[in-house]
This record gives C-alpha cells, structure tokens and sequence, in this order.
C-alpha cells in the first residue's frame, strides 16, 4: 500500500496535515470477496492487463460459487481474457466449465466457440454458432463469428493436439494454419 501526504498551503503558511488513517488489516486467512475479486479482474482487464484479470476472475468463480450467477460470468469473463492471451485450450475449459453451470449463457457459448475454432474443432464451433445464430440472429458479434468460422478449415485430430505433454511449441505449430485463416493480417509475421 501507497501512503501519500499532502500539504495545503494557505497564505500565511502551511495547514497541518490530516492524520494518515491505517488501512485495516486483513488476516492471513481472510478470502477476499467473489465481488471485489470481480471487480478487480474487470479493473485488471480494462488496463490491459489479461493475465491477471485472467487469475481473479477464476478467484472470483471458485469463491462465488454459491452464486452461479456470478461464477458464470466470472468463468465467461476468464475465457475471454485466455482467448486475449492465446491461450485457446484455457479458455475452452473455462468456457465449458461456465455453460455445466448454466448452458444457456450467450457469452459463454460464444467464448467456447472462440476457443474451438482457434484448436481447429469447427465442426464442434459451428454447433455453437448455430445455437448463438438461433438466440440472437442479429447480433453482429455472431454474424462475424460465422463469417470467421467459414474461413476455418476442418482440421484433423492429430493436427491440432493440445495435450500438455505436446507443450507450447507444437501448440502453436499446429494452430498455425488455422491462425493464419482467422487472422490473415495479425498473425501471419508471427508463424510464418
């Protein structure tokens, strides 16, 4: 914690300082609340910084999950920041994880089908998308998901194998092709 002082300064000199009040202690032991751990993941998020909006979302969904309501946004929210931070296997289990909580929750389902078409599963995304072109057929966020879903092409099993024992760099070999679809002008300086 930060503690700042600040002087006012009056005409015939200095005004004294206000006493600085201690922050109160939080014990060791104390969970923070689901909802500030929320708040502070939209906070993280809204300054860039995906990773650790990433790891207080997931904070925020374990300690709340008394309210699903609020678990399920919190794992919608996680998959969104894994997606940020290509980390699309990530951000498929959080996704999943949210819609076994509640399957009809739009964002969720969105995030999944995000998540499928960057692991190369379109025919599992498209089932996604159909739902969300069914739910909200004007939607251009969806309209956009199915034109980028298009582009993908199906791809095998065996090229698009995330399990951890392959590790990061035959991940990223093997999502090449369908990175390069998705995003033919962001992507193409990195894996060519």
């Amino acid at each position: 914690m930060v503690k700042v002082r600040i002087d006012l300064v009056r005409d015939d000199g200095l005004l004294p300082a206000a006493p600085e009040e201690p922050a109160p202690a939080r014990a060791a032991d104390e969970v923070e609340a689901p909802e500030a751990l929320k708040k502070r993941g939209d906070a993280a998020f809204r300054r860039g910084e995906a990773a650790a909006a990433a790891r207080l979302w997931t904070r925020a969904a374990a300690a709340g999950r008394d309210d699903r309501r609020l678990a399920v946004a919190c794992l919608a929210n996680t998959a969104r920041a894994q997606l940020d931070l290509g980390r699309a296997a990530d951000a498929l289990r959080a996704a999943a994880e949210a819609l076994a909580l509640d399957p009809d929750h739009a964002r969720a389902r969105y995030f999944r089908a995000r998540a499928l078409l960057a692991l190369g599963r379109r025919a599992d995304a498209d089932e996604d998308i159909a739902w969300l072109v069914a739910r909200e057929p004007g939607n251009p966020r969806v309209l956009e998901l199915k034109a980028e879903a298009a582009r993908v092409p199906e791809a095998a099993p065996a090229e698009v194998d995330v399990s951890p024992d392959h590790g990061d760099a035959a991940r990223a070999k093997a999502a090449a092709p369908v990175a390069r679809a998705l995003f033919p002008r962001r992507i193409a300086w990195i894996v060519a």
